[in-house]
C-alpha cells in the first residue's frame, strides 16, 4: 500500500480513496485475516497527515486520501475489487472477511487506475480551457508521463502506441525523453483545437486519455515566471563598482549559476558581470528586451541584492553564470507582455538534465561550460504540481544531479498570489481593526487555507535548500494609502509563501530570506461580502525589493522596480551562498582547516553553513504560539511552527561574523550504514554559574541517493544526539524532533538560562549518526557538521575560551573518538 505511484504499473495497481485518517484506515486492514499481502508495504509507508483541511471553525475535516495497493498479480486485485463492488451494491460481505467492513466503512472508492486518476489534480483541462478561450492556435500542447516500463523494447512498445494514438487524432508527436535512473518517460504531444474540446466534453469517450499506457497527463510550459505590466522608473544616478574582466582565474571563476528567463544584459546593474550560455538559443525567441523580464530581476537580486536602501550595499565580485530555460509564451500573455515559461517544445527534464550535465562535463568536443559551479539558483515552479506525498519527476531530477555531480541547488518554493477572504467579519469591522488584529486574522485565514498553500514542484527535491519569504524589505519611503500591509510582527513569513512540510515530513522548505512586504488592496464591494484582499503586483512604487527591471526601448538600461515573492528570498539565500564560499575559501587557506574541510563537497559545507544561519524569532514564534497552539496540539505544535516558518530566518551574521561570545566548529568526514562518529567540543568554562540565555546549534547537511521506486525515496537517513544530553541546560528545541530527521538537514536549535555546572575538562559530546533507507545500500555519505555554542547579548569569552583549551589539549580543531 503506498501514498505514491512510484515503482508501480498499471496493471497491477488498484487506486483506494480513503475518508479520514490513513493510520485509522490501516488498523482496520490489519485486524483482516487473510490480508497479510498490504501489510508488507504499510507500517512507515503509510503515515497520518501533519497537513490538514480545516472548516470555518477551525476544526479538521476528513478529507479524502488516495492509496494505491499493488500485488503480484492481477487476479489477486480483481478478488479484492469484486469484494468491494458487491459491498457497495449489497453491503454484503463474504463469509470470513467479516472485519474487511470496517476497512471498507472508511473508502469512499476501490478501483482500477482509471481516465480520470490521468488528468486528476494535473491542471489540464484548465490549460486547455483557457487555450481555446484566449489562443487561436490551431494544435493544443500536452505532456504524457507514462508508467516506466524496465525493458527498453517495451517501452519503445508503449511509445509508439502513444504516438499512434496523437496521430490518428491528427495530432503531432513532438518530442520525448527517457531517463533511467530516475523512472522517467514523457513524450509532449500535439492535438487539434476540436480533439482537446471534445476531450473536455467527454473524457472517458477518448482513446488517448483512456490509454493505460500513460500514468498523467500534464499541460506544457507549467513552470513559468509572473510578468507585470510594470517598467519601473528611470534611475541613472545608481552606480556600480567595477568587476574583473578576467573569470578565468581561480579567484574569480563563477562559482553561482541562474536556471532562468534571458536576462537584459545591457541594464547598468547586470553588464559585463554575467556569462550567459545560451545553447538552445532562447535569446531569438524574444520579441524584445521588454520581454526580458525575470532573468533580469533574479540576476539583479543575486549581484546587488535589494537595493532599496544603499547604505551597507555589497556587491558580488565574481561573474555569475546563466543558462536560460524559459522563453515568452505566445499563449500567456499579460498586458500585451509574453510570460516566460519553459518552452512548449521542450520537457523540463531533459532540459535541465542537459544544462547541468554541460556543466560539468565536455560536450561536442568543447570543454565542460562551467566546472567550478557549486550553486544552480532556480527561481521557477509548476502551480499546477503541488507538493502532496509524491515526488514530481522534475524534484527527483533535481535530487539526481545533485548527488552525481555535487552541487547544490536553491529553489524557490513558489508563490500563492491569490487572495485572501475574511470569512465572518464586515468591512466596518475591518476598517477599525488595529494592524495586531488584523494580522491575526489574516494568520488564521493561511492556516485554515494551508492545505492548498504548498510548494510548487521542484520545490519539494530533498537535496535542495528550499526558501520560502518573510515579511521584509528595504523600502524606507511612503505607503500608498489605499495599500494594506497585512503584517506586522518581525520575520513573520510572507502570505504569498507556502505552510507546509516536505517528503516523509522533512522540513521544508527549510529557510527564509527577505522576500518583500507584499501589499493588498480591499476588494470588497458590499457589506454582504467577506472582506477580500488582492495581491499588488510589481510596481515602480514601494514597498518591495527593489531590482533592476526592463523597459519597453532597448535604450532603457538604468530601469528599477519594487517586486516580491520566493523567486526573490531564493536569489538572496544564492546570493548569500556566494559570499560563504568565499568564507569557506579563506578558511582553507590554512592547511589545518583544509584538511578538516576536505571530506565533503563544498556545495554540502556551503548548504551546512547557510542553514546554520536559520532560528526562530521570538515575536513570529510568539505570535503563532497564541494563535494556533490548543491543549489537544500540546505536543505537535512545533509541528505547526516548523509548517510557518521552516527552520526560521537567516541570520547572515552569525554565519559571518567571529565575536567573543559565540564559539563554532566545522568540520566534514564520511559515514556508512549503521556507522556513527563521536565529536567532542570544549566547553567554555565562563559559562558555568550564569544564568544567561545560552545556546547549542548543531546542523548536518548532506546529499542523498535516492530510489525513485520506493516511497521512502531517501536513501540515506542522519541525524545527530546528544547535543542537549549535557550539563548546560540547554534541554528545549525548537523543532518537532521527528520532522528534523527526515530530509538531507538536521539542524537543531537548543536553548536554555538555567545556571549551569560545568567543570574544568568538561566536554561537550555529539554523536552523528548513519542509516541506510529506501533499499539504497553500499553507500558512503560525505557530510558536512557544524556547532556553535553562544551566549548572545552577554560579555561571555566563549570564543577564547575554546580556542584557548583547543589549541593547548588537542592541537587541533577536532577530535574524533
Amino acid at each position: 500500500m503506498k501514498q505514491s505511484t512510484d515503482g508501480l504499473v498499471p496493471e497491477r495497481v488498484l487506486v483506494l480513496e480513503v475518508i479520514g485518517s490513513i493510520a485509522n484506515f490501516e488498523k482496520a486492514i490489519r485486524n483482516v485475516p487473510g490480508f497479510e499481502f498490504l501489510l508488507s508495504t504499510v507500517g512507515d509507508e503509510v503515515e497520518d497527515e501533519f497537513v490538514y483541511l480545516l472548516d470555518d471553525d477551525g476544526k479538521r475535516i476528513d478529507s479524502t486520501t488516495t492509496l494505491y495497493i499493488t500485488m503480484s498479480n492481477r487476479q489477486g486485485l480483481a478478488k479484492l475489487l469484486s469484494i468491494w463492488t458487491e459491498y457497495k451494491d449489497s453491503g454484503h460481505i463474504p463469509r470470513g472477511l467479516a472485519k474487511l467492513r470496517d476497512a471498507f466503512l472508511q473508502l469512499h472508492d476501490l478501483r482500477f487506475w482509471n481516465s480520470s486518476d490521468r488528468i486528476k489534480n494535473t491542471g489540464l483541462l484548465d490549460d486547455w480551457y483557457y487555450r481555446l478561450q484566449y489562443d487561436s492556435a490551431e494544435f493544443i500542447p500536452f505532456e504524457a508521463e507514462l508508467w516506466f516500463r524496465e525493458s527498453p523494447s517495451h517501452r519503445q512498445q508503449v511509445e509508439g502506441r502513444i504516438k499512434k494514438l496523437i496521430q490518428d487524432c491528427g495530432g503531432v508527436f513532438v518530442n520525448r525523453y527517457v531517463f533511467e535512473e530516475i523512472r522517467y518517460h514523457g513524450v509532449l504531444g500535439r492535438i487539434p483545437r476540436q480533439h482537446a474540446q471534445s476531450i473536455i466534453d467527454c473524457l472517458t469517450e477518448n482513446d488517448l486519455i483512456r490509454c493505460d499506457d500513460t500514468m498523467f497527463f500534464r499541460p506544457v510550459g507549467q513552470c513559468s515566471a509572473g510578468v507585470s505590466d510594470d517598467f519601473g522608473e528611470d534611475q541613472p544616478q545608481l552606480n556600480f563598482p567595477e568587476i574583473e574582466d578576467d573569470y578565468l582565474t581561480d579567484d574569480t571563476l563563477p562559482v553561482l549559476a541562474l536556471f532562468d528567463g534571458y536576462p537584459f544584459t545591457n541594464h547598468v546593474a547586470l553588464k559585463d558581470r554575467l556569462i550567459v550560455d545560451d545553447p538552445d538559443q532562447l535569446e531569438s525567441r524574444y520579441f524584445n528586451s521588454g520581454e526580458q523580464s525575470h532573468g533580469t530581476e533574479m540576476a539583479s537580486l543575486i549581484l546587488h541584492g535589494d537595493m532599496g536602501n544603499e547604505t551597507g550595499y555589497q556587491p558580488y565580485t565574481r561573474k555569475v553564470y546563466v543558462r536560460p530555460i524559459m522563453a515568452p509564451s505566445d499563449t500567456f500573455v499579460v498586458s500585451r507582455r509574453r510570460q516566460e515559461t519553459i518552452p512548449e517544445d521542450m520537457l523540463p527534464l531533459d532540459l535541465i538534465h542537459r544544462a547541468v550535465k554541460r556543466l560539468f562535463e565536455p560536450e561536442d568536443g568543447f570543454s565542460a561550460a562551467a566546472p567550478s559551479i557549486k550553486v544552480i539558483n532556480l527561481s521557477v515552479g509548476d502551480m499546477f504540481r503541488l507538493f502532496d506525498t509524491e515526488m514530481s519527476p522534475w524534484a527527483k531530477m533535481l535530487d539526481w544531479l545533485s548527488y552525481k555531480y555535487n552541487v547544490l541547488f536553491v529553489v524557490s518554493a513558489g508563490n500563492h498570489n491569490k487572495r485572501i477572504v475574511l470569512k465572518g467579519i464586515s468591512e466596518d469591522a475591518f476598517k477599525c481593526l488595529s494592524d495586531y488584529d488584523r494580522e491575526r486574522l489574516i494568520l488564521s485565514a493561511l492556516h485554515q487555507d494551508r492545505h492548498s498553500q504548498r510548494m510548487m514542484s521542484p520545490a519539494e527535491s530533498i537535496n535542495a535548500i528550499t526558501v520560502k519569504g518573510y515579511h521584509f524589505d528595504n523600502y524606507s519611503g511612503d505607503i500608498h494609502p489605499n495599500l494594506i500591509d497585512p503584517l506586522v510582527t518581525p520575520y513573520m513569513v510572507s502570505p504569498f509563501s507556502p505552510i507546509t512540510l516536505g517528503k516523509n515530513f522533512s522540513v521544508k522548505p527549510e529557510l527564509m530570506m527577505p522576500g518583500g512586504r507584499q501589499m493588498y488592496t480591499n476588494r470588497t464591494y458590499s457589506q454582504n461580502q467577506p472582506v477580500e484582499l488582492i495581491p499588488r503586483a510589481a510596481s515602480s512604487l514601494g514597498p518591495g525589493q527593489k531590482v533592476a527591471c526592463v523597459g519597453p526601448h532597448p535604450a532603457d538600461i538604468t530601469r528599477y522596480h519594487f517586486t516580491t515573492g520566493t523567486s526573490n528570498a531564493a536569489a538572496l539565500a544564492t546570493r548569500r551562498l556566494g559570499f560563504l564560499y568565499e568564507t569557506l575559501t579563506s578558511l582553507k587557506s590554512d592547511a589545518t582547516a583544509r584538511a578538516a574541510l576536505s571530506k565533503a563537497p563544498d556545495a554540502v559545507i556551503m548548504k551546512a553553513m547557510l542553514i546554520h544561519g536559520a532560528q526562530f524569532y521570538p515575536e513570529p514564534k510568539i505570535q503563532l504560539t497564541e494563535l494556533f497552539k490548543t491543549e489537544e496540539k500540546t505536543n505537535t505544535f512545533k509541528s505547526d511552527l516548523n509548517q510557518f516558518l521552516g527552520f526560521g530566518v537567516v541570520d547572515e551574521d552569525r554565519i559571518h561574523s567571529c565575536n567573543d561570545q559565540q564559539a563554532t566548529m566545522l568540520y566534514t568526514n564520511e559515514l556508512e550504514h549503521e556507522g556513527c562518529h563521536v565529536y567532542q567540543f570544549p566547553l567554555p568554562l565562563c559559562l558555568n554559574a550564569t544564568n544567561v540565555n545560552r545556546r547549542v546549534i548543531v546542523t548536518l547537511a548532506w546529499f542523498a541517493p535516492t530510489n525513485p521506486a520506493s516511497i521512502k525515496y531517501n536513501g540515506a537517513k542522519l541525524w545527530v544526539s546528544g547535543a542537549n544530553k549535557q550539563d548546560l541546560q540547554v534541554p528545549e528545541g525548537d523543532y518537532y524532533h521527528s520532522h528534523t530527521q527526515n530530509g538531507t538537514a538536521f539542524h537543531a536549535v537548543y536553548a536554555g538560562k538555567k545556571v549551569s555546572d560545568l567543570s574544568v575538562g568538561d566536554l561537550l559530546t555529539i554523536q552523528v549518526n548513519c542509516r541506510e533507507r529506501a533499499g539504497v545500500t553500499g553507500k558512503s555519505i560525505k557530510y558536512a557538521l557544524m556547532v556553535t555554542v553562544d551566549a548572545p547579548g552577554s560579555k561571555l569569552p566563549i570564543y577564547s575560551q575554546v580556542k584557548t583549551r583547543l589549541e593547548a589539549v588537542v592541537k587541533q580543531q577536532l577530535s574524533i573518538l
